[in-house]
C-alpha cells in the first residue's frame, strides 16, 4: 500500500469525471495520499485542455458509460495534447475485449470502477513509471483476449500482405460503404476493372459478393490495432471504443 507519509510520488494528478463533485473528491483524496503535490479535477473536454496546460504527471479518466464520442475525446485529448501522459482508465465495464482494445490504443492501464483508493494510488503510480496495469480481476481474461487479438493481427496481416496495394485499397473504400463507380473514379479506374478486382479479393478470402467481401475486409482491419502517435488502417489516430460500438 501506499504509505501516508511518504513525499509525493508526482507532481500532478488529473483527474476526469462527469460528476465535478466526484472528480474533486477523488483528487482531494490523491493529495491527501500524497500521491501528487497538485491536483486537477475536470468534468468536462474544455476544462481537460485548460488543465493540461498546466503540466500533467499522469490522468485517471473514469469511464461510466459516457457515451457518444467523450471518452475517446478526453483520451486523445490527454494522451496526445498532453504529450504522451499515461492515462488509466477506471471503467464499470467487465467486457475483456473492450478493456484490451483501450489498451492497445494506448491507455496505461484499465482498472474497475469498485477498485479501493489504495489500489487506484498504486496503479497511478505504478502507471507514472511506466508499467501497464490491469486491475480487478479481469486481468486473466484480459490478457487471454489480448494474446488471441495478437493472432488475429498476424492473420490479418499475412491476408492483406498477399493483396497488392491496388487491392488493398479498393478493399478499405469498399469497407467504408464508398460504390464501386465512386471507387472506380476516385482511383482512376474503370468500373469493370474494380468489380473484377473485387472478385479476385473475395476469392482470396473465401467469400463472394460485394457485401460479403466488404465484412470480411472490415474483420481483417478490425484486427490490426491502431499505432499509438501515428496512424490506423484508415489514416486516423488511434481511440479508444467507445462501449456502444462493441454492443
Amino acid at each position: 500500500m501506499i504509505a501516508m507519509d511518504i513525499a509525493p510520488t508526482m507532481a500532478s494528478v488529473l483527474v476526469c469525471h462527469r460528476e465535478p463533485l466526484i472528480a474533486a473528491a477523488t483528487a482531494a483524496v490523491l493529495e491527501r495520499r500524497h500521491i501528487a503535490r497538485r491536483t486537477f479535477a475536470t468534468s468536462t473536454l474544455t476544462g481537460t485542455l485548460t488543465c493540461l496546460g498546466g503540466g500533467v504527471d499522469v490522468a485517471v479518466v473514469y469511464d461510466d458509460d459516457r457515451g457518444g464520442e467523450d471518452l475517446a475525446d478526453l483520451f486523445e485529448a490527454i494522451h496526445y495534447r498532453g504529450i504522451g501522459t499515461p492515462v488509466v482508465i477506471v471503467s464499470d465495464s467487465r467486457d475483456p475485449e473492450y478493456a484490451a482494445q483501450v489498451l492497445e490504443s494506448g491507455a496505461a492501464g484499465i482498472v474497475p470502477a469498485e477498485c479501493p483508493t489504495e489500489d487506484l494510488c498504486e496503479v497511478l503510480v505504478s502507471a507514472h513509471r511506466g508499467h501497464v496495469v490491469i486491475g480487478g480481476q479481469m486481468q486473466g481474461a484480459v490478457l487471454e483476449t489480448l494474446r488471441a487479438r495478437r493472432v488475429q493481427r498476424r492473420e490479418a496481416q499475412a491476408q492483406l500482405a498477399a493483396l497488392s496495394r491496388a487491392d488493398v485499397d479498393i478493399l478499405r473504400l469498399l469497407c467504408d460503404g464508398v460504390t464501386v463507380t465512386r471507387i472506380a473514379a476516385r482511383l482512376s479506374l474503370s468500373p469493370y476493372t474494380v468489380r473484377g478486382r473485387v472478385r479476385a479479393i473475395g476469392a482470396h478470402l473465401g467469400v463472394a459478393g460485394q457485401l460479403r467481401v466488404a465484412a470480411a475486409g472490415r474483420c481483417l482491419l478490425a484486427a490490426i490495432p491502431s499505432q499509438i502517435g501515428g496512424s490506423d488502417t484508415h489514416g486516423a489516430r488511434a481511440r479508444p471504443p467507445t462501449r456502444r460500438c462493441l454492443r
